[in-house]
């Protein structure tokens, strides 16, 4: 199983449609919520879930039925109503689905089934709402609680390396993006608090990225590594996860650099070392997504195991052995073919230090083809 891309609302969900419902209620018999006390909110709360959960049956309405301060409120909400005021939650399911089906380089005709996951699926809207998006229905044989609990065992028991599912193979991606604090130039000179990202969001894991950043100030003797999570362009409104502060020989603007590499592994660990180039001095930091779940021996055995992601892809033996062969052949070859060739050789070097294995495979597929057809030609 591969996980292909990962997106959603974290301020989206069940409670939410809820909360509509309570509201609306209010609104249509005049009731102020500041003058009714937190019991009797509590209680037509329940009241906006029982009628939201029978809006998600075949009858289609939903009823509030409630005595408050001795006075009786009837109260009933057809599907067509709900959808009406549910319209701006709707509208806010639509752009993360788009993000994680552009994120996967999947189109809407790729995909082979459409599955519900969690009960606030049930309801008619949502499923009205994923038909017209998707151009059919989702699976309705499906139960969506079953879903979580099933994922969520499969997961437990491939960490625990469970017998039962030995043969189960799961690939898993980057939530988010993760990436350092830099400063850019513009016309009032530089600015810090931008965001460069490292590790892009839905990157397999485990994965090893290296970028490397020069100073910007002549003699600068010190640079502040910040660790952020998040999407947006400027840190202050992304997540800080650490920092590290590492000390540099003081040289002219330019001269002296930095190689930042974030290792990030499926239980969550993110390593961040930091490498002086011109000395090679190292310093690193470990950030757990939650700490205490393993030790810290436990945690440098992991990092140990992934030593080897910590090759950069042009220093891979399979790379390397396919940019030597395409190097033969533009040597043997001549006129447009040798610059075909050479175009080819660029092309895919950019490739490699994009650093994205998804892409880096797609590309060794196709030069690797191209080559074939490069060498086939000159057989005599």
């Amino acid at each position: 199983m591969e996980v292909k891309a990962i997106a959603g609302d974290n301020y989206l969900g069940g409670e939410d449609f809820t909360e509509i419902i309570y509201k609306k209620f209010l609104e249509d018999n005049h009731i102020n919520e500041k003058d009714i006390d937190n019991k009797l909110k509590s209680a037509l709360w329940k009241q906006a879930e029982l009628c939201k959960r029978k809006l998600g049956t075949q009858e289609g309405i939903g009823l509030i039925d409630y005595v408050i301060d001795g006075k009786k409120f009837l109260w009933k909400i057809t599907q067509d109503e709900f959808e009406a005021i549910a319209k701006p939650l709707i509208n806010r399911l639509r752009l993360p689905i788009e993000k994680a089906l552009r994120d996967a380089l999947v189109g809407v005709n790729d995909l082979e089934d459409i599955i519900l996951v969690g009960g606030t699926t049930r309801m008619p809207l949502i499923k009205i709402f994923i038909s017209k998006l998707f151009g059919r229905f989702p699976a309705n044989d499906i139960d969506p609680d079953e879903v979580v609990a099933t994922g969520a065992g499969i997961q437990a028991g491939m960490k625990s390396r469970n017998a039962a599912i030995k043969e189960v193979v799961l690939t898993d991606v980057c939530p988010y993006t993760l990436g350092t604090e830099i400063a850019k130039f513009t016309e009032s000179g530089y600015e810090t608090g931008h965001y460069s990202p490292i590790i892009e969001r839905n990157t397999i894991i485990p994965a090893s990225v290296v970028k490397r950043y020069y100073t910007i100030y002549d003699f600068q003797d010190r640079v502040e590594v910040g660790t952020y999570q998040g999407e947006s362009r400027l840190v202050a409104q992304n997540i800080k996860l650490g920092e590290l502060s590492v000390e540099l020989p003081p040289a002219p603007a330019g001269q002296e650099a930095i190689d930042i590499r974030y290792t990030y592994d499926i239980n969550g660990i993110l390593e961040v070392e930091v490498t002086v180039v011109s000395t090679g001095e190292k310093q690193r930091i470990v950030i757990e997504e939650n700490p205490g779940n393993m030790t810290k021996e436990e945690i440098e055995e992991r990092l140990k195991q992934l030593e080897n992601l910590k090759i950069h892809p042009r220093d891979k033996t399979e790379n390397k052995l396919l940019l030597s062969r395409a190097e033969r052949l533009y040597e043997e070859c001549l006129g447009k073919v040798r610059e075909e060739i050479a175009d080819a050789i660029i092309k895919f070097e950019h490739v490699l230090n994009s650093q994205d294995n998804r892409l880096i495979e797609k590309a060794a597929r196709m030069f690797k083809e191209y080559l074939d057809e490069i060498e086939k030609g000159n057989e005599f």
